[in-house]
């Protein structure tokens, strides 16, 4: 004897979400394939021609098939459209910029309270931009002498 519980076949059609006809239809299509009534009863009683009710019976079978396909596992890839691409850009360009107005508020802040703080960052900047301006034209010399 079997242990479980008893098998239902065409009555879990109930259960389903639809319309009263297409679950009918349902049922009447899994009662002719368990063996519980015949193709002709079946399309008597659903008020169908005999082609019909064996292409909406195939094209059942068919669509169950195809449900029951396996599909690659977890989500699918998301493909990045050109427009999301350039709307990122320029998310991102906004956020650079939004930085660079707080620095330059921040420092017109302390060009206003301390501007001899900024006077000393702008004088130190200089003394690095000449020194390095003399290093280029030394280090450009020493080629032209090597060339020589």
């Amino acid at each position: 004897m079997a242990k479980g519980r008893p098998a239902k076949g065409p009555e879990l059609v109930e259960g389903l979400e639809g319309s009263e006809e297409a679950k009918k239809r349902l049922e009447v299509i899994l009662e002719t394939i368990g063996g519980q009534k015949s193709a002709q009863e079946a399309y008597e009683q659903l008020g169908l021609s005999k082609s019909m009710f064996h292409e909406i019976r195939t094209g059942s079978l068919v669509a169950a098939l195809e449900s029951l396909e396996a599909k690659p596992k977890g989500r699918p890839r998301q493909e990045v459209t050109e427009d999301q691409r350039e709307n990122e850009r320029l998310s991102k360009e906004v956020e650079e910029l939004k930085a660079a107005l707080q620095i330059a508020n921040v420092r017109e802040e302390i060009a206003l309270v301390m501007p001899h703080v900024l006077k000393a960052a702008d004088g130190k900047k200089k003394r690095m931009e000449e020194s390095k301006k003399r290093r280029r034209q030394a280090k450009s010399q020493k080629k032209k002498a090597r060339r020589r």
